[in-house]
């Protein structure tokens, strides 16, 4: 190329064109109609790795796109706009190796001005390869607040598409869960400027729906404008799921690190922070757990019996500890809890689950002071599997007492209220009332002297009446109160009235009172033990489902044997009338009945506890719960109805109810609580049984035919008689 250099300018005399442009260090070409190369400089054979141009020229240029398709996606866009620049596209070199190419072209026409080909510029993308390569998924909006105009692989990728073309030019409303969503984010933006790790319920162009972590900054043009925003999404559904279960779980879950000479907690959830008089999880995270614990002894402790159990290569388990509230009140817990360790080995915090323990602790002070079952305190505080056996031998114990001093006629009754918690409460209530009628004709023919006798009696009658009559299950404390006072004014009667004509009605209402006494307290066995049934179910599943993760279906092994289904049913359904009696809700079974089938009855008692746990909680008041059987000829049916708290169709058919962690989006309210794990839990066990379950939830209509609450929801369970 020559150039003269005139006055106070250059003056282009003659250009070598052709050395020119075989010198650049960009790809230059061009095609004809047909899309075959008839020109590529050198730098387009460098960037390719050919060793020759003619390895290039006759080749259609569509062999070096990566993706076919994007060679009629951009000539449309050519004819669309005459013109595209900069767009990076995959390319692959002579061994099939992606690259990345910033590629700008337009079509060439002859004199007449039809179209004879085209001719392209393509530039080292070097830039969009790390973006591309990048694990998070990257995105620009543009000024509209709504539309992407770039996003990498992962963005695409994240929603369900194959390319980022594919979602590039889209409204980003339509990947958010609800619309609610979306502009709860943007106006946070629009007040901070800059949202990061925010997590945001999102869906795939399927409908299937997932959680993001969201990082996005607002940018401005060069002249101050905000022009939109861009920032980062990354995919945390399943870490999402374990979170919700950890928040949602009844037992408090912590971790603390250290930092200097502090522990301070780095994580906790909502019933941890609710045990320590906390209304925020929030309030708790950077505070010295120290400032928890009782005393420092009592914590020095804490932490030598963990250290301890470590050097053992163990957990601690269930130890009790004394914490501190907010407001500075003592409560007992019991906690399970390991060490944090780094990569060599050195403790760097601990990690555990916390549980209230106060109402056992009285509970344990409580039976300690009853001589007739001093020996049984222990056994009623020693770990869930053991309090089934050690209740059944103190109803023996309370029995043998019955039998011995009011004979047999109170054991008959005794073993046909079986281990009904229900049935004793309301016998408790009954046998009250009875008393307090007995109380009143013994004042209706005692002599009027004994004023203040009299007027006592009167009191604790209206008492018992009034107790008797309640629907609570808290009164059934105040019942036996009074109780107790009427056994404590008969006997200061008769130590008064030694000459008393009254002394035989009085002793038989006072062994009426003692067998009384004897129920209350068989009542408390019963109760404990179906809490502790609960409380076993609930931990139960979680551990499977924590150990399941790992582990495909077929790996778990269950050992089936003949039982009877309708006695597991009763059985399961005799532990949540309480609950149920509490909702003024009534459960209906049907009568006893022999339907023999093999299983493996501790699981399939769970799957029966987590169905019918759910009936009772989702229910409305003063509707009843039905349980109905079906004896088939190769399988057996149960049937669970109940009115209530409803599911969604769509939660039903992308089966989302059976999702581990999945809870209904009717469900959420204060007054009822879940993990999301029962139903994923009771399917499993269904299923590896050979069987099924199906569910149902309509709308209850009205008079005019407009759905209205409460739902009718029916479970129906399917399994097989005999296991192949």
């Amino acid at each position: 190329m020559a150039i003269s250099e005139g006055k106070n300018e250059l003056k282009v005399k003659q250009i070598d064109f052709e050395d020119f442009v075989e010198n650049l260090p960009v790809g230059i070409y061009q095609v004809d109609n047909n899309g075959v190369l008839v020109y590529c400089n050198h730098s387009m054979v460098r960037i390719f790795r050919y060793s020759a141009r003619e390895e290039l020229i006759g080749m259609k240029i569509i062999e070096l796109y990566y993706n076919p398709d994007d060679r009629e996606r951009l000539l449309d866009k050519m004819r669309r706009e005459t013109v595209f620049l900069n767009e990076t596209l995959h390319w692959k070199d002579k061994q099939g190796k992606k690259i990345y190419l910033s590629t700008s072209a337009h079509f060439v026409h002859d004199d007449k001005g039809k179209e004879i080909g085209t001719r392209g510029v393509l530039i080292d993308g070097w830039y969009e390869r790390v973006i591309d390569n990048m694990n998070e998924g990257i995105y620009r909006i543009g000024p509209d607040k709504e539309t992407f105009v770039k996003a990498n692989p992962v963005i695409a990728k994240m929603f369900g598409y194959t390319h980022p073309y594919q979602i590039e030019g889209q409204s980003v409303r339509q990947f958010y869960r609800d619309t609610e969503g979306m502009d709860k984010f943007i106006g946070k933006l629009a007040i901070e400027g800059k949202v990061e790790n925010c997590p945001v319920e999102m869906k795939k162009i399927n409908g299937e729906e997932i959680v993001v972590s969201a990082s996005s900054s607002t940018i401005f043009d060069e002249n101050g404008k905000e022009s939109g925003r861009e920032g980062t999404l990354r995919d945390i559904t399943e870490d999402y799921k374990i979170r919700k279960i950890l928040e949602e779980m009844p037992t408090g879950a912590y971790q603390v690190k250290k930092k200097g000479d502090k522990q301070l907690i780095s994580y906790c959830n909502k019933a941890f922070a609710q045990m320590c008089g906390y209304s925020k999880w929030e309030d708790l995270i950077g505070i010295d757990i120290n400032e928890l614990h009782a005393s420092e002894d009592i914590e020095k402790e804490f932490i030598n019996a963990l250290i301890e159990a470590d050097s053992e290569g163990e957990f601690l388990l269930d130890y009790k500890l004394s914490v501190k509230k907010k407001t500075g009140e003592f409560f007992w817990t019991e906690i399970d809890c390991q060490l944090l360790k780094d990569h060599e080995g050195n403790s760097i915090g601990r990690q555990g689950t916390i549980r209230d323990a106060t109402v056992n602790m009285k509970l344990e002070e409580m039976l300690r002071n009853k001589e007739d079952i001093q020996r049984f305190s222990h056994q009623f505080m020693a770990p869930i599997a053991s309090i089934k056996l050690n209740a059944d031998t103190l109803v023996e114990e309370i029995k043998q007492w019955i039998e011995w001093k009011l004979g047999g006629d109170r054991i008959k009754t005794l073993n046909n209220l079986g281990g009904n918690p229900f049935t004793l409460l309301k016998t408790i209530k009954d046998l009250s009332k009875e008393i307090a009628a007995r109380l009143e004709d013994f004042i209706a023919i005692h002599t009027k002297e004994e004023k203040e006798f009299l007027f006592k009696l009167k009191e604790f009658i209206l008492q018992l009446r009034e107790f008797s009559n309640e629907h609570r299950i808290d009164d059934i404390i105040e019942l036996r109160n009074t109780q107790r006072n009427v056994r404590i004014s008969l006997c200061e009667y008769i130590a008064l009235k030694a000459e008393s004509n009254f002394q035989e009605e009085i002793g038989d209402i006072l062994s009426q009172l003692g067998y009384l006494d004897k129920l209350y307290i068989l009542y408390i066995a019963h109760t404990i033990t179906d809490t502790s049934k609960i409380a076993y179910t609930d931990v139960e599943n979680l551990r499977s489902y924590l150990s399941g993760w790992n582990k495909k279906s077929e790996d778990v092994h269950y050992e089936f044997k003949t039982e009877n289904l309708y006695d597991c049913i009763k059985e399961t359904v005799n532990i949540y009338r309480i609950y149920a009696f509490q909702k003024e809700v009534a459960i209906e079974i049907p009568g006893d009945m022999l339907l023999e089938i093999e299983m493996s009855k501790e699981d399939l008692i769970r799957m029966l506890h987590n169905l019918i746990h759910n009936a009772v909680k989702y229910s409305s008041q003063k509707q009843n719960i039905r349980i109905q059987v079906e004896n088939l000829a190769k399988d057996v049916a149960i049937e669970i109805v109940n009115y209530g708290v409803g599911i969604l169709p769509e939660e039903i058919e992308k089966g989302k109810i059976f999702e581990c962690g999945y809870r209904g989006k009717l469900s959420f309210d204060l007054n009822r609580t879940g993990s999301g794990i029962g139903l994923s839990e009771a399917i499993k066990i269904a299923r590896k049984h050979g069987g099924d379950i199906i569910v149902t939830s309509t709308p209850v209509s009205d008079a005019k035919g407009y759905p209205k609450v409460p739902y009718l929801t029916k479970v129906r369970v399917t399994l097989p008689k005999c296991q192949n």
